[in-house]
């Protein structure tokens, strides 16, 4: 029912019938489906390949590629690995039999560290050509490592003290976690070098030239941190 003047309702467009698409594409960048093009690599930066044909670059604040011999870019993983012998590291004389330790997966300088803490280096990286620097703890007992992702514990080395290493793509990270009161208070570190010298760099760090005078690598001034943080507004 309606009245006179009232306007007719409209007719129904034409029913247009479509195809629904087999797949859905997603648009643009995909952790899962995006393909990395590995000839695009450069330090600190990789390009994908999306499924709709687009390319998506990322760019990082620390190298994520290093440069080969070859000339080509290969990725940086600083997971760790179990080595399978101990001249691996450091050489018969200097290495556990028993634990040969680990190196990291893919570094532009291979980092490696001993299976127990008394080993002497605990810790070396290698700098290529014949030079590398690596370093023991002394008056350490004899306590087997625990790795994890790119992180090496030693754990009670010495009395109420654990020793943390977490291995970088060209650095080494250490922590010496003191427990309690008992813990002790002076730490040795003895050098072990290959085809380099170390001298004092006038910030408290070394700095490790070779034969030409080049610093080849460097080790900042240590630091120390209390695990009591007293709460915002308050000094301790």
């Amino acid at each position: 029912m309606r009245l006179p003047s009232a306007a007719e309702a409209p007719k129904p467009s034409p029913v247009e019938r479509v195809q629904v698409p087999d797949t859905f594409v997603p648009q643009g960048f995909s952790a899962k489906r995006s393909r990395e093009l590995k000839s695009e690599r450069q330090a600190q930066q990789r390009t994908y390949l999306n499924d709709d044909g687009s390319l998506t670059t990322r760019f990082y604040d620390e190298p994520v590629n290093f440069l080969v011999q070859d000339g080509s870019w290969q990725a940086i993983d600083t997971a760790l690995v179990r080595l399978q012998s101990p001249e691996q590291v450091g050489g018969m004389h200097s290495m556990s039999e028993g634990d040969p330790g680990w190196e990291t997966e893919s570094t532009q300088a291979p980092i490696s560290f001993a299976g127990t803490a008394d080993v002497d280096p605990l810790v070396r990286m290698t700098l290529g050509s014949g030079l590398s620097v690596g370093y023991a703890v002394d008056g350490v007992d004899s306590v087997a490592g625990r790795a994890d992702g790119s992180t090496v514990t030693y754990a009670d080395l010495r009395e109420g003290s654990d020793l943390e290493l977490v291995a970088g793509g060209s650095s080494v990270k250490e922590t010496v976690v003191l427990k309690d009161k008992e813990a002790p208070t002076e730490w040795r570190f003895p050098l072990q070098l290959e085809g380099l010298t170390a001298q004092t760099d006038g910030d408290g760090g070394l700095a490790f030239t070779d034969s030409d005078g080049a610093k080849r690598a460097w080790m900042p001034a240590g630091w120390m941190q209390d695990s009591e943080v007293p709460p915002a507004g308050r000094t301790a």
